[in-house]
């Protein structure tokens, strides 16, 4: 389980698409702070969620060109 500390909209569309949240939270396991990003699905389609490894972070889907 966790704590949500903050949620706030990535503004800049020009990388993530609009609605995308980032929401910060922490650990009530180990206590450290960690993100996510998300985005509100349709309930009609299919929903995709991008799990990201080590030496990178969650945004990378968005922010790396190569990827995309």
């Amino acid at each position: 389980t966790f704590k949500v500390i903050s949620c706030t909209s990535m503004a800049d569309t020009d990388i993530y698409p609009a609605g995308t949240m980032k929401i910060s939270y922490r650990s009530k396991f180990d206590g450290k702070n960690d993100w996510a990003l998300y985005m509100l699905g349709n309930n009609v389609k299919n929903a995709i969620v991008y799990l990201h490894g080590s030496f990178s972070t969650g945004d990378q889907i968005f922010t790396r060109k190569d990827i995309m």
